[in-house]
C-alpha cells in the first residue's frame, strides 16, 4: 500500500542541515558527504503550496541533520505555515544562538495553543557542553528566558548520560 499525498497530515522537515553543535552522535557531525545548506522561502512555497498546508495538521522542525535555528528560513517559514493553515508547529533546538530579539520574535509566531519548542539541553553549565559540544549554557538560558518570557510554549528535553545522570532532579525543578 502506499501513501496518497491527500492522506499526509504531518510532516517532518530538516530546514537545513547547518547546525551550530557538534554533538559526536549526530549524523551531522563529521559527515562529508552531507552538504551544508538550506531551504530558501522559494523552496519552501514549492514543496509546500496552500493546497498542502490546509490538508497538514502538523508540521515538525525536527534537527535530524541540521537546528532550524541557525537557518535564516525559519522564521518566515513557520509564519507561512501558519498562514497557509497549518495548526500545529513544533521545533526542536539547542538553544545556543541567535538573539533574545529572535527568540521574542519566534514566541510570538508559535503563538498558536499547539505550538511548542523543543529544547535539548542535556545537563546543566557544567556538563551540558559535553554532549552537546560547542554550545553555551548561559546562551542557552537566555533564549530560554526569552523565547518563554515573550509567551512561547516550550520543553527540556534531557538526555541521560553518565556525566549528567546527577543532575536530573536538579535540571527538572530548573524546567
Amino acid at each position: 500500500m502506499f501513501l496518497k499525498y491527500e492522506d499526509i497530515k504531518i510532516v517532518q522537515l530538516d530546514i537545513t542541515s547547518r547546525c551550530n553543535a557538534g554533538c559526536p552522535q549526530c549524523p551531522r557531525t563529521a559527515n562529508p558527504i552531507l552538504p551544508m545548506q538550506e531551504l530558501t522561502m522559494a523552496d519552501i512555497k514549492r514543496i509546500f503550496p496552500k493546497k498542502f498546508c490546509f490538508q497538514l495538521s502538523f508540521i515538525y522542525l525536527c534537527g535530524n541533520f541540521g537546528d532550524a535555528m541557525v537557518s535564516n528560513t525559519t522564521l518566515p517559514a513557520l509564519e507561512y505555515f501558519h498562514r497557509m493553515g497549518v495548526d500545529h508547529l513544533w521545533m526542536h533546538t539547542n538553544g545556543s544562538g541567535r538573539t533574545p530579539d529572535w527568540w521574542r520574535q519566534l514566541a510570538k509566531i508559535l503563538n498558536k495553543p499547539g505550538d511548542l519548542v523543543i529544547f535539548a539541553i542535556d545537563g546543566l553549565a557544567d556538563t551540558n557542553h559535553l554532549y552537546r559540544r560547542h554550545t553555551n549554557w548561559n546562551r542557552i538560558m537566555e533564549s530560554v528566558e526569552a523565547f518563554i518570557g515573550a509567551g512561547g510554549k516550550a520543553e527540556w528535553q534531557y538526555l541521560v548520560f553518565e556525566h549528567n545522570q546527577h543532575q536530573v532532579e536538579e535540571a527538572r525543578a530548573l524546567a
